[in-house]
């Protein structure tokens, strides 16, 4: 009897244990690992009622405006492997957990560009759109000064990410993820991976510097966390939960088996 009620009042530690660490998870927010720390290319338009209606929205995921007034918007032709550069100008930034909007003089939709320009086209059966933190055109796909790039279509001077994102069809777009699946969630998924990375839109959504700003989602797991005897190394508890938006959603099942518990 003495050895059950150890038993029972170890079980009622192990508990109060967990329940403490997932009231923690509850109120701390966690970071999704998938989630860029940096300015990110969210949206690609190539062409829409005309070859030149086309635009490249940026995205920060970070709780930050981030001055790009230095830096660079750069385009390479698939076909040909040439680089052609706009410069940002005095004043421009990205709000935190905003959006920015660069468009071709020729583009016709709304809302309203941050940053106009007519210094190149992009293609709309390939190309690799870069941001790059200095004004210095680039020369090569893998400068240290590219902070994004995304390639999309096909091409022989593709620059993609893993692999490149389909092509969009005209007034459709590449949106980065969560995108239209979570739509107050912003466009900040980075897993190095263009095709991964990024859905196609039937019809394309820009935004600027005056949208409604969008805080990506947060998310973590953990799994298998066991709890074990000091002196017999018994296993007493083994758990797995996964938290999503700071509040745990799933959570491991136990098993008591001999007088200790068990996943």
């Amino acid at each position: 009897m003495r050895i059950l009620v150890h038993k029972y009042k170890l079980l009622l530690k192990v508990l109060t244990t967990i329940v403490f660490l997932a009231a923690f998870v509850m109120v701390t927010p966690l970071a999704n690992a998938d989630t860029a720390t940096h300015l990110v290319i969210s949206e690609i338009q190539t062409a829409g009622g005309d070859a030149d209606d086309e635009f490249i929205e940026l995205y920060n995921p970070t709780n930050s405006a981030i001055l790009i007034e230095d830096w660079s918007i750069q385009f390479r032709i698939a076909s040909t492997g040439t680089f052609y550069k706009k410069n940002f100008v005095t004043g421009n930034s990205v709000p935190a957990y905003g959006f920015f909007l660069i468009a071709h003089s020729g583009y016709d939709g709304t809302p309203t560009a941050d940053m106009t320009h007519s210094t190149f086209s992009m293609a709309p059966g390939g190309g690799s759109v870069f941001l790059v933190n200095n004004q210095t055109q680039l020369t090569s796909c893998e400068a240290a000064s590219i902070v994004d790039k995304v390639a999309y279509g096909t091409g022989t001077y593709l620059c993609p990410e893993g692999t490149a994102a389909s092509a969009p069809a005209a007034n459709g777009s590449i949106e980065r993820k969560p995108g239209a699946a979570q739509s107050d969630k912003g466009n900040g998924e980075d897993t190095d991976n263009n095709s991964a990375d990024f859905d196609t839109r039937a019809t394309s959504e820009p935004q600027n510097t005056s949208s409604s700003t969008e805080q990506p989602p947060t998310s973590v797991t953990l799994s298998s966390f066991t709890v074990r005897s000091p002196t017999s190394q018994a296993t007493f508890f083994r758990w797995q939960w996964l938290a999503l938006a700071g509040a745990v959603v799933a959570f491991g099942g136990v098993a008591v088996a001999r007088g200790s518990l068990r996943r």
